[in-house]
């Protein structure tokens, strides 16, 4: 009898064994292969793969790495469950990777990375595949980066760690069944980043970009799907490449009601940045009594939303500037010559004269009196000035100018400013020279060269100085500047973007005439001020436009003076309309979207290449176009700035949510005007969910899909030069699932949640654990079978 008795318990265990190797099958044969272009020895292409080791002789088995992709696939007979093949980090492979073998059940063949220095290996592929799954199960794609679509066409396979980008079709097209998804990046560039036309698929804590809106599909489900997918805690993101889409919102405006509702419009259009007036008059209308109630409500509402705020800090209280104009400027204004009209006579005596000037007794330009100038003629006139006060100098004239220019005559006559060939144009213009009299200078000589064709003539309506950066003045900038300090203490961690006035280049938001020295003292405290709370703060020049009448300034001069100052912004704000706001946007006129490069060519001669322009106001009134031409010119304007200008314009603000403005992408009853549909498209991401389109909110609803998942910039540090790391304080950041990450990608400890996508990847040596943990060893096998033994005893 117990002969039958250990018969009994071996037949039990000949039967667990069959069922365990069933259900467990032991990988006891598995090999790692390794992959390293750059291995001298391994030239030939003889190596066998199975050691990372470059030396690669006969004496050594020809153990060492491929030398490529395609002669890893070469290899006889393939690869079984359980293997490894790594690609050496740091690597550009020009190939593409066809998968030619399966794995089984419990043990995948992985495809990943090794060494500890280098970003990702790449794999170029070409415009047809740059992974092929051709049908084959159970292979695990981890730690590369691809570039090329990803064909995942059998079962049972998982993509995760990968970072995958792909710009003439579909990014990952996953046609088999029972597919995995896990922590991966993938950035489209004109398709769909992820098309699912299989059954049982999960795509999970990935970060899915699409850097193309005109076509910003981000997962196509197709009708035929009848089982899943399971699709969550996903971050998604549409976007023109590294623009920031916002709009002008008036919130600072409007009542606390109108602001959520507002907040929620711009929600569904899918902008990310609210361009808002910080209006001293407002806050302050009584000296020293600041009242933020109301911006404390919309800045809140803002930031619950995921909208980035941009503080237009700009207008006067009246006991301020001593004027009920918001847009007043104070200055003191001192006579050097007495105002009104000069007479032909007296010009003799008041100036100096060279060349041929004839007297004529017409009165042109409303009834001023004037000086005819013929070849090489020229005017000068010398002024006493103060050291250190900024003077503006006027001429009214006609047709071009040769040159134009002050002097410093107390200094031995060094030019402090000077101009050449202006053309003014064919009709009568106010030209200003503006300047500011070094230390020691009393006096200056201002010089007109005349124009070389006949016929032209001079008037001089009104020549005086302004000290523009007086006692007044300063008190004034003073109290602006005190007031920029409070909005940053009160918002820091809150608001970033700051704007210094609104359009200074312009005579009708500062009156009564621009003033660059003004400004720029303005703009130089302001800056300081904030950065001493907020380092990390970017506080903007607003230059205004292009000039656009002939009593405002030059945007591009503006910004000039700045440079010959000195003075460097962290970033250029900027506003675009067409020269007569009827225009489409096109790219001929300087008054047009054409200006931006020569912002930007501003910009580079002065070494700011650094730096961004931000496009703060571009659109188009329903006084001069249609309803329809609004739309198709925001769209064409979106698309200029897409495709011409995002590598240096970083922020676009439509103008404006206003409801029933000219501007307004709203009419006066709050509906949405084309444009407003036009914007919505243009930004938001579609899903299409069995042949139907929705947005995200109606995905998220219709599927019930995606109900963890965030829409928003994953905020790259630079996705056009594939830097993919994420910003401090990206929205990826502890968004993820839990999957058992100990590490992040540079071998930081996760001590909170972790990143969602490839942001966070396990380190090559956690998951050659991991793999080893899916094998089960004989000797846990043996003391398995010994428990059950005892057991059954």
């Amino acid at each position: 009898m117990k002969k039958w008795g250990y018969f009994l318990k071996l037949s039990q265990s000949v039967v667990v064994l069959t069922v365990f190797l069933v259900v467990f099958p032991i990988k006891t044969y598995a090999s790692s292969y390794y992959i390293d272009s750059s291995c001298l020895n391994s030239g030939d292409g003889t190596c066998n793969g199975t050691s990372p080791s470059c030396v690669c002789a006969s004496d050594s088995g020809k153990a060492g790495p491929f030398n490529s992709i395609a002669k890893m696939q070469e290899k006889p007979n393939g690869y079984v469950g359980g293997d490894n093949i790594f690609l050496k980090k740091g690597q550009r492979f020009l190939e593409k990777l066809t998968i030619s073998s399966s794995g089984v059940e419990g043990n995948l063949i992985t495809y990943g990375s090794y060494g500890s220095n280098g970003d990702q290996p790449m794999i170029l592929g070409d415009e047809n595949s740059g992974v092929d799954f051709n049908f084959k199960n159970y292979i695990r794609l981890t730690q590369l980066h691809v570039n090329g679509p990803i064909k995942l066409n059998g079962n049972n396979n998982q993509i995760d760690y990968i970072v995958s980008n792909y710009s003439l079709g579909n990014t990952i097209t996953v046609t088999g069944s029972s597919n995995a998804l896990y922590n991966n990046t993938l950035i489209n560039n004109s398709y769909t980043p992820i098309s699912i036309l299989g059954n049982d698929n999960v795509a999970k804590n990935n970060i899915v970009y699409s850097n193309y809106a005109s076509a910003n599909v981000f997962i196509n489900v197709d009708p035929k799907v009848s089982k899943g997918p399971e699709v969550n805690n996903n971050l998604y993101y549409g976007t023109t490449k590294n623009i920031q889409y916002g709009i002008n919102s008036s919130l600072a405006s409007i009542g606390n009601n109108d602001v959520d509702k507002y907040v929620a419009r711009m929600k569904q259009l899918g902008v990310t940045v609210s361009r808002d007036d910080f209006d001293w008059s407002r806050i302050e209308t009584n000296k020293g009594s600041r009242d933020w109630s109301h911006t404390d409500y919309f800045i809140n509402k803002l930031v619950e939303n995921n909208i980035e705020p941009l503080a237009v800090l700009d207008n006067s209280p009246a006991w301020a500037n001593k004027n009920s104009d918001i847009h007043h400027v104070p200055y003191e204004i001192t006579d050097l010559l007495k105002s009104g009209d000069f007479e032909i006579d007296k010009l003799s005596s008041d100036w100096k004269t060279d060349g041929n000037v004839e007297s004529e007794t017409k009165l042109v330009h409303g009834g001023f009196k004037a000086v005819k100038i013929t070849n090489n003629s020229s005017i000068k006139q010398t002024i006493n000035v103060k050291p250190g006060m900024s003077y503006s100098v006027q001429f009214w004239t006609r047709h071009d100018a040769e040159t134009y220019e002050v002097k410093d005559i107390s200094h031995n006559s060094e030019i402090i400013s000077k101009r050449n060939g202006d053309n003014w144009g064919d009709t009568y213009v106010q030209k200003e020279i503006l300047f500011k009299a070094p230390e020691g200078c009393t006096q200056v000589e201002v010089s007109f060269y005349g124009p070389l064709s006949l016929g032209n003539y001079l008037y001089i309506d009104d020549i005086h100085a302004y000290e523009m950066t007086g006692p007044t003045f300063q008190a004034w900038k003073s109290g602006f500047v005190d007031f920029a300090r409070e909005a940053a203490k009160r918002y820091k961690g809150k608001m970033h973007k700051y704007e210094v006035w609104n359009e200074a280049s312009l005579t009708y938001f500062w009156k009564p005439m621009p003033n660059i020295y003004q400004y720029m003292e303005l703009y130089s405290a302001v800056s300081e001020a904030i950065h001493a709370i907020d380092p990390s703060a970017e506080v903007a020049v607003q230059i205004g436009a292009w000039k656009r009448s002939s009593s405002d300034a030059h945007g591009g001069e503006f910004l000039q003076k700045f440079y010959e100052n000195n003075i460097y912004p962290d970033a250029v704000s900027y506003h675009v309309y067409t020269d007569d706001i009827a225009n489409p946007p096109n790219l001929k006129d300087n008054n047009s979207f054409g200006s931006i490069a020569a912002i930007r060519k501003i910009m580079v001669d002065n070494g700011q290449s650094d730096k961004k322009i931000w496009i703060t106001e571009f659109g188009w009134g329903l006084d001069m176009v249609s309803l329809k031409n609004q739309a198709s010119y925001i769209k064409n304007a979106f698309e200029i700035l897409r495709d011409l200008y995002s590598d240096y314009v970083s922020v676009a603000c439509v103008y404006t949510l206003k409801e029933g403005d000219a501007y307004g992408i709203y009419d006066a009853n709050g509906k949405e005007r084309p444009s407003a549909l036009v914007i919505n498209k243009f930004l938001n991401p579609s899903f299409i969910w069995k042949g139907v389109e929705y947005n995200f909110d109606n995905w998220k609803l219709v599927t019930n899909q995606d109900k963890n998942s965030i829409y928003l910039d994953p905020l790259f540090e630079d996705v056009s030069n594939s830097d993919l790391r994420i910003k401090e304080l990206s929205p990826a950041v502890n968004n993820g699932s839990n999957v058992g990450l100990k590490t992040d990608f540079v071998g930081n400890s996760i001590t909170e949640q972790p990143d969602i996508g490839a942001c966070e990847y396990t380190p090559l040596k956690d998951m050659e654990n991991q793999v080893k943990t899916t094998r089960f060893s004989i000797m846990k096998f043996i003391k398995f079978i010994s428990r059950f033994f005892k057991i059954t005893s």
